[in-house]
């Protein structure tokens, strides 16, 4: 993964630095699979966690899917993303949404929790 941010603010007794505009971009056997952006996050130097908040977009980059959310962590070591936020999921045949997501970016399966709706229009 690479993480790339507009400006990085570095707090050294926080053990954690401040993000605006992160991107994070994901590949999968040399291919770039995922991406990632927020109006702002942080990353725990410990653990290298990464919280994206305002506007979090995930996209799978060969599947053309694009996940919106107003909060995501991202754990890179083992490739997954979870939100408790409200979550949408729309591609060229269908829109579903749920009040919590789970993805794991390896295998490319996102499961939508609680109160998922889902909306499908057949090409």
């Amino acid at each position: 993964h690479l993480i790339r941010a507009e400006s990085l603010f570095y707090f050294k007794n926080m053990a954690e630095s401040k993000l605006e505009k992160p991107t994070l971009w994901v590949f999968e056997t040399g291919q770039l699979a995922w991406t990632a952006s927020a109006i702002e996050g942080k990353i725990a130097h410990d653990t290298q966690i990464i919280e994206l908040e305002n506007s979090v977009t995930l996209n799978n980059e060969q599947k053309s899917t694009r996940l919106t959310t107003s909060a995501m962590t991202i754990t890179p070591t083992n490739k997954t993303a979870q939100s408790n936020q409200y979550t949408l999921i729309v591609n060229s045949e269908s829109r579903i949404e749920a009040q919590a997501m789970h993805a794991d970016l390896s295998s490319n399966i996102i499961t939508m929790k609680s109160k998922v709706k889902g909306y499908y229009a057949k090409p």
